[in-house]
């Protein structure tokens, strides 16, 4: 038999399913066995808006892979912190400047991002 690799450019967090359709130049097809690949690195975030005016969502997370969420000033003081995830993380009262979060992951991974609040 052939072996054939992939590689899956936008990975969810989490084990996922995948399988093999093979077309043939005469049209056919065949589907090769399903195969169980555990995650080993959590699906990467990004945040926009950025600069940030009234507030910022999360690009990448979900109320199952985003489970806190921590602001802290260019200081490195924590300014305000979510239980998880939420569509829209309000700043109405946030002061200009660069900030940074802190994102704990359903993996147990933390990922840093950074933004400009207007």
């Amino acid at each position: 038999g052939h072996q054939y690799r992939a590689t899956d450019r936008t990975p969810l967090a989490g084990q996922q399913w995948y399988r093999v359709r093979q077309a043939d130049r005469d049209g056919q097809q065949t589907y090769s066995s399903l195969v169980l690949v555990a995650g080993t690195t959590a699906a990467r975030l990004s945040l926009f808006p950025n600069p940030v005016t009234q507030g910022f969502s999360l690009q990448g997370g979900n109320a199952t892979t985003v489970k806190a969420v921590q602001l802290f000033n260019a200081s490195g003081v924590l300014v305000k912190a979510w239980p998880g995830w939420q569509s829209v993380y309000p700043l109405p009262s946030l002061a200009a400047g660069t900030y940074y979060l802190s994102v704990l992951t359903a993996s147990g991974a933390t990922q840093q991002l950074s933004f400009i609040r207007k």
